[in-house]
């Protein structure tokens, strides 16, 4: 008789757990009556989000012929 093991995770279980941030927030701006989401960890809604450094993607890593 053979026997099978197997080993891994179930599926949609891991050990983290997912920060939250306190609810009832609202966005910095001034005038914004946006309230963030509990796992937002920004200051500013999507739409008032300071701009990040701008990425490097793959076109601007190939080389042009």
């Amino acid at each position: 008789m053979s026997s099978v093991a197997f080993h891994g995770y179930r599926i949609g279980t891991n050990n983290r757990t997912v920060q939250v941030f306190s609810a009832g927030r609202r966005c910095a701006e001034p005038d914004c009556r946006t309230t963030l989401s509990i796992y937002n960890s920004q200051d500013h809604c999507s739409v008032h989000k300071r701009p990040s450094k701008p990425g490097r993607n793959r076109a601007t890593r190939m080389p042009e012929h």
